[in-house]
C-alpha cells in the first residue's frame, strides 16, 4: 500500500439522507463528520489498528492508505466500515458495542463487515443482526479474508455508481404485470391469468373471492384453484402472527 501521508481535515456535511437511510436510522440524524482527506478520491482510508489484518492483502482495484480515523475503513465521503471477526467477538463481545458508540452517527452509511471464522455462528450472527438494526448499520457477512477484502474494494469502486443494476423494471402494460404476478404461482400460465382477469375484472376481485369460484373457470381446475387460494390467503410473511 502507499506510505502514510500527512492529512488535513475536511468538514463533510452528511445531514442529507436518502429516505431509506432515514427509515433504519436510530436516534438523531448524523452530525457533521470530520474525516481525513485521502491523497486521491479513489483511495480507501484504513485505520492503523487494521495493520496485520490479512484482509488488506485482498483489497484490489483501488488504492488504500493508513490514516488516523475512527472507523476501520472509510470507503466514501459518507460511508465507512467497521470490521469484526466472529472469533474475536466470541472472546470480546463488548468490543463492537464500544466501537459503534465511539463512531456515533458520523457517517450516513455505516457497514459492519463480519468475517465468519467459527463453526457455531448462527447465534452471534443473530445477535449482531439485531445490533445493526437498532444502531442503523448495514450488516455484510464474509466467509474469508479474501471475500471481506473484495467487499471493501467493491464499496469504493462502486461508490458513485447508480443502482440501476439492482432496480426492478416495472412494465407499463397492466395486463402484462398481472400475468407476471399470476405466473409466479406454480402451474398458472398466461392463458390462465387472462381468463382469471376476464372473469373477475381485476386481480383485487379475484383475491377477494379467495379462490372459491376460481375452480369453475375454464382451464383452471381444482389443483390450480387450490394453489391460487393458498397464494392469496396464506400470511405474506411466514410464521408471522397477524
Amino acid at each position: 500500500s502507499p506510505s502514510p501521508m500527512s492529512s488535513t481535515e475536511l468538514n463533510l456535511n452528511v445531514s442529507s439522507h436518502s429516505s431509506q437511510a432515514q427509515t433504519i436510522q436510530s436516534g438523531p440524524p448524523p452530525v457533521i463528520n470530520r474525516a481525513i482527506v485521502p491523497s486521491t478520491h479513489n483511495t480507501i482510508l484504513v485505520s492503523k489498528r487494521q495493520k496485520g489484518n490479512p484482509v488488506l492483502l485482498h483489497i484490489r482495484g483501488t488504492a488504500w492508505e493508513y490514516s488516523d480515523i475512527v472507523p476501520d475503513y472509510i470507503t466514501g465521503l459518507t460511508s465507512c466500515v467497521l470490521f469484526l471477526s466472529l472469533k474475536y467477538h466470541r472472546i470480546h463481545p463488548e468490543y463492537i458495542h464500544n466501537r459503534m458508540s465511539k463512531l456515533g452517527n458520523l457517517f450516513t452509511l455505516r457497514t459492519l463487515l463480519v468475517v465468519i471464522d467459527i463453526e457455531n455462528h448462527p447465534e452471534p450472527i443473530k445477535e449482531l443482526t439485531k445490533v445493526c438494526v437498532i444502531r442503523g448499520y448495514t450488516l455484510v457477512l464474509a466467509w474469508s479474508a479474501s471475500e471481506a477484502g473484495d467487499y471493501i474494494s467493491k464499496f469504493k469502486v462502486l461508490e458513485n455508481i447508480a443502482p440501476v443494476g439492482i432496480q426492478g423494471f416495472m412494465k407499463e402494460d397492466y395486463s402484462i404485470r398481472i400475468t407476471e404476478v399470476l405466473n409466479s404461482v406454480r402451474g398458472i400460465n398466461k392463458n390462465d391469468a387472462i381468463s382469471l382477469i376476464s372473469t373477475f375484472g381485476s386481480l383485487k376481485e379475484a383475491i377477494l373471492d379467495a379462490g372459491d369460484s376460481v375452480e369453475t373457470i375454464g382451464g383452471w381446475g381444482e389443483t390450480k384453484a387450490r394453489r391460487f387460494k393458498v397464494a392469496v390467503t396464506e400470511p405474506f410473511i411466514y410464521n408471522k402472527k397477524y
